[in-house]
């Protein structure tokens, strides 16, 4: 009949719907995330071409807040849900605190990466462009559970 090759892997089919779900939630958050921050780019650049006039420095750095944001939310939740089910829970609850001390080292390495490579960046809209991003995961979370 069929052999199964060395390189497959037989999973069950309650593992297997459980990585499926996992898998569709991580890209649903990406879309979710992906909006978001396009949303909040182009909001921010009306305003400043319609009422602040900074030739675009405010955009800029709302832009690199929400996106620095979006990409630590990123790398906490793909470091703690590459394992899914119930048998892996003692690797979900340990890659928590991974997925935590990886979120603050991204977050501390974009910020002075962002202070120290970006001219001109105005500092207030690049914490309010992280600040908006990090209020509207409440409302990405309760999208999700709905």
């Amino acid at each position: 009949m069929g052999f199964i090759k060395k390189s497959q892997s037989v999973q069950s089919p309650v593992r297997q719907r459980a990585q499926d779900r996992a898998r569709h939630t991580f890209k649903q958050l990406l879309s979710y995330i992906s909006w978001l921050i396009l949303s909040i780019i182009i909001i921010a650049w009306l305003l400043d071409a319609f009422y602040w006039h900074s030739n675009y420095i405010v955009t800029k750095s709302i832009s690199l807040g929400a996106g620095l944001n979006g990409a630590t939310h990123l790398v906490f939740a793909w470091a703690v849900f590459r394992h899914t089910g119930s048998r892996a829970r003692r690797h979900i609850v340990n890659n928590l605190y991974l997925g935590q001390m990886l979120k603050w080292a991204v977050t501390l390495a974009g910020f002075v990466g962002a202070f120290i490579l970006v001219k001109p960046l105005s500092t207030i809209g690049m914490f309010c462009g992280f600040i908006i991003m990090q209020c509207c995961y409440v409302w990405i979370l309760w999208r999700i559970d709905k």
